[in-house]
């Protein structure tokens, strides 16, 4: 076996964004936010010019039809940010919710790495 036979998952060089304000990135994904009591007032908060200055100077490419903008909820690293609270993923508590239940001791040990 060598390098080839596995996949490469593109991961932000350490800590390359995390001096941006209202940047959140997790591996390869990255949540963008502004703060304010207006939704005009949220939009510019967020300075996407030096995000995206950011991005080129450290090499980083972004998807653009991954990129989505001006939402009031997304779906993030298992949660549901919305402008008002971060909430568990309904998809993930759904099927956690249809898991079929343990009937000994590894199907618990299972069950508790699944949800943790």
């Amino acid at each position: 076996m060598n390098g080839s036979d596995f996949p490469l998952v593109p991961v932000f060089p350490p800590r390359c964004l995390s001096d941006l304000k209202g940047i959140r990135n997790i591996a390869d994904d990255v949540l963008s936010y502004g703060i304010g009591l207006l939704k005009e007032e949220v939009i510019k908060d967020f300075d996407r010019k030096h995000f995206f200055m950011r991005c080129q100077a450290v090499g980083i490419q972004l998807n653009p039809e991954k990129m989505r903008l001006k939402l009031s909820q997304v779906q993030f690293m298992g949660h549901l940010v919305t402008d008002k609270d971060v909430l568990p993923d309904p998809d993930k508590v759904t099927a956690i919710r249809n898991l079929p239940a343990p009937i000994d001791l590894y199907g618990v040990h299972r069950l508790c790495g699944t949800e943790n």
